[in-house]
């Protein structure tokens, strides 16, 4: 009988650990939240700050020229668009003289001639220095950028001296042409000499010179 008893509560207590071990197997589902996508659209970086523009070029303004005796003033004939000639004169009204032959710049004074004689331009800066043939850059920034022998060598009849722009210094300006050679095919010559400051005709002027002369044409002065 106690044999029985004993027999029954074992049997017992293996359902009771059954169904606490089943128990503790159940799995509890919990459901995934689902995903949430957030799309952030972030602002373009900002432009980088623009470079500074700069300053622009100071205005030149010049006195009226003083010119030689003898010297003739010219109101020369030009017409917007036409292309330039090589020949001392804006032909375009653009405020160069000559360009893509020559340079200009603040200042530009350029002398033409017709035949095929050897003349020279000289221009005296107003520290003193002269530009020409023998001296084609002074300190003041001029630059004889084009030397004309006529018959001679070259053929050409236009010389050509600048001053950047922003560099031509203040003060006065002496301009003279000499006759240094009529090459066999000269003889006396029409000069015309062209004096452009701050991109405008400060005066256009005509001199016929004779073998051998030199002539003082035009003074001018950069306030």
């Amino acid at each position: 009988m106690r044999k029985t008893i004993l027999t029954v509560f074992a049997l017992v207590l293996l359902v009771h650990a059954s169904a606490c071990t089943v128990r503790g197997r159940v799995a509890v589902h919990v459901p995934t939240p689902p995903r949430v996508q957030i799309d952030v659209e972030a602002p373009p970086p900002p432009a980088p700050p623009a470079a500074p523009a700069p300053p622009p070029a100071p205005v030149v303004q010049a006195s009226a020229p003083e010119i030689g005796v003898g010297v003739v003033v010219l109101t020369p004939n030009c017409t917007p668009g036409v292309p330039e000639r090589l020949n001392g004169i804006d032909d375009n009204c653009n405020g160069q003289v000559d360009e893509g032959f020559v340079q200009s710049g603040a200042v530009q004074i350029t002398l033409g001639w017709s035949t095929g004689a050897d003349i020279d331009l000289y221009v005296t800066d107003p520290f003193g220095e002269e530009l020409s043939y023998r001296n084609t850059s002074v300190g003041s920034g001029g630059t004889l950028d084009r030397d004309a022998r006529g018959a001679c060598t070259n053929g050409q009849t236009t010389e050509n001296v600048y001053w950047p722009a922003g560099a031509a210094p203040r003060g006065t300006y002496r301009i003279a042409a000499h006759y240094f050679n009529d090459c066999q095919a000269g003889g006396a010559t029409e000069v015309v000499l062209s004096i452009m400051v701050g991109g405008r005709a400060l005066g256009v002027y005509q001199y016929i010179l004779g073998p051998g002369q030199r002539i003082d044409l035009a003074t001018f002065t950069i306030p």
